[in-house]
């Protein structure tokens, strides 16, 4: 065999393997899974999706800005944060917001599951949901965003709609970075020792300047979304993170600045196009 010969086969092997990874990473890729990730339209509205909840309190927090703005959202469940939080969903649903599953477990190994312990974890969130909501649910955005051909499977035994994102914020990220700069910050202060204590004010201002800037990391995220948003876009965020409230606020405030229309959380019956990652809902 040539060494040509063995080099395109490399070529070939590498290229399948990307193309593997890209279709699984990417929910708008529409290879495995046909995922609504923005509606097909010249209107000037976006879509605001939470993951992760119910977290209280932040979760309370993100929908008092909400009710206040007059703005809707889908809140994509996992299902073990359900109980005890029954007030939270119910709260959501009398306030005009829908309902997501994002299974039960949330677990970083669930792409990885077989399909009957993927079948049964979804299934399992499912079940939590809709006994408070007294009613079925069917959008589902998997973790992570990932999918491959047992998600597929499950979604389509489930009878459930995919939903992904045109817009990912990246708001855990940013947050993780703030929180590893404050804590780099307060141990930089412990290691002075002697010195701290003989500036101690000085020490304290650094700690509450601290605090404070841990609160700012949520400006960024805003200038990530406003850059990447359009009409129709569909809108990653999180509301188990701390500050999540003050990002949505803001978010917000500059996407009314900027003629968008926030009123509307998805249906929870989404029309399929022949574009996976773009559908017209009106």
């Amino acid at each position: 065999m040539s060494v040509i010969t063995i080099l395109c086969m490399l070529v070939i092997v590498l290229s399948i393997t990307v193309f593997m990874v890209w279709a699984s990473a990417s929910i708008r890729s529409g290879v495995y899974v046909r995922a609504f990730c923005r509606e097909k339209t010249d209107r000037k509205v976006v879509y605001l999706t939470f993951d992760d909840g119910p977290h209280p309190p932040e979760t309370e927090r993100v929908l008092d800005v909400l009710r206040e703005r007059g703005a809707r959202a889908t809140f994509f469940l996992i299902g073990s944060k359900v109980s005890g939080n029954e007030a939270v969903l119910r709260r959501m649903l009398e306030e005009g917001h829908a309902l997501g599953l994002h299974t039960y477990s949330h677990a970083g190994t669930f792409p990885l599951l077989s399909f009957d312990k993927m079948l049964a974890d979804v299934n399992e969130g499912k079940r939590a949901v809709e006994s408070v909501a007294g009613k079925k649910i069917s959008l589902f955005r998997p973790p992570f965003g990932v999918t491959n051909p047992t998600i597929a499977k499950v979604v389509r035994t489930l009878g459930l709609q995919t939903v992904g994102w045109d817009v990912r914020s990246f708001d855990t990220m940013f947050c993780k970075s703030s929180e590893h700069s404050c804590k780099q910050s307060g141990y930089s202060c412990k290691q002075s020792g002697h010195s701290c204590k003989q500036s101690g004010h000085s020490c304290k201002q650094s700690e509450h300047s601290c605090k404070q800037s841990g609160h700012d990391w949520y400006l960024p995220v805003v200038e990530r979304i406003m850059k990447q948003v359009r009409p129709g876009s569909v809108i990653l965020l999180h509301d188990r993170l701390d500050g999540a409230s003050d990002l949505l606020s803001l978010l917000l405030d500059s996407l009314a600045a900027s003629g968008y229309d926030f009123t509307c959380a998805l249906p929870n019956t989404l029309i399929s196009s022949s574009d996976s990652s773009e559908t017209n809902l009106s």
